[in-house]
């Protein structure tokens, strides 16, 4: 096997496992407005496939927040909406939540289909 058909087996690999990682995340990803979802894309860079949401929060829905205080900086007040009652206060406490882990269930999951999917296409690579 020559370098170049090496390397092309390998993006092959690369490309299906970046695809099927996505599908398994996006399966799993909780869903509000499904941006987080949609956001969730596989990209090729430097021999290996990286996985992930490119929305600014998502950090957030998979680790969690702790419990926090928000307080108005641009403006004197917060403001929104409560049970359909408007509400302005000028700090909060968030009582945080806990992670989705989302995208590492995503991925213990993948393992077997990883397996396999590996195994496939190393076969035909072999068989020609």
């Amino acid at each position: 096997m020559s370098r170049l058909e090496g390397r092309r087996i390998l993006e092959r690999l690369l490309g299906e496992a970046g695809r099927l990682l996505v599908e398994e995340a996006r399966r799993r990803a909780p869903v509000r407005t499904g941006r987080l979802r949609r956001s969730i894309i596989a990209r090729l860079q430097g021999g290996r496939v990286l996985v992930g949401p490119t929305v600014p929060y998502a950090a957030y829905v998979e680790f969690g927040v702790r419990p926090h205080l928000v307080e108005a900086k641009a403006a004197r007040a917060l403001h929104f909406t409560v049970g359909g009652e408007e509400v302005f206060a000028r700090r909060v406490h968030h009582p945080g939540f806990p992670g989705k882990r989302f995208m590492a269930e995503a991925g213990r999951q993948a393992i077997p289909k990883l397996r396999r999917l590996m195994a496939r296409i190393l076969e035909e690579a072999v068989r020609g």
